[in-house]
């Protein structure tokens, strides 16, 4: 049986400072909202990583673009339809264990700014994670819309 592929929407957590007016450093948390389906049980993929951030000069002050570049990793969480009991904890869960697995991660947006301090950044992220062996590849491309404040 192939092994499915990642889909669905995300949510995304993060920040950045500019160390310099080109240069700065970032993290981000990449969750997915629902359990996918794998093979009859559920899944949710955590992602995070820590960026190196790039803003190169550009003479448009309202659009800018921005890169980024770093590494992190990947928790794939399981969950079965039963529950599982910690007999010394007695404490219940439907939580069937989990797998990490190493990451890079690419990204590159604009940023729209809408006022003098606040954009809306588009951005096409890459992941490419270490022996993703619970997915049929070790890519996994996204698409993500940041609201952020800065200059």
């Amino acid at each position: 049986m192939p092994t499915p592929s990642m889909g669905g929407v995300f949510g995304t957590v993060g920040g950045g400072v500019m160390l310099t007016p080109k240069f700065g450093v970032g993290g981000e948390v990449m969750f997915r909202f629902a359990q996918g389906d794998y093979a009859g049980l559920g899944y949710r993929p955590i992602f995070y990583d820590f960026n190196g951030l790039w803003t190169p000069a550009f003479s448009n002050k309202r659009i800018v673009p921005e890169f980024q570049g770093g590494l992190g990793g990947v928790n794939m969480r399981f969950y079965g339809g039963s529950q599982y009991c910690d007999p010394y904890t007695g404490i219940c869960s439907n939580y069937a264990g989990s797998s990490n697995h190493f990451q890079l991660h690419v990204g590159a947006g604009l940023r729209f700014y809408v006022k003098e301090n606040i954009f809306i950044r588009p951005q096409f992220d890459y992941h490419w994670v270490h022996n993703f062996n619970e997915f049929s590849s070790d890519s996994v491309p996204g698409f993500s819309i940041a609201i952020g404040f800065g200059s």
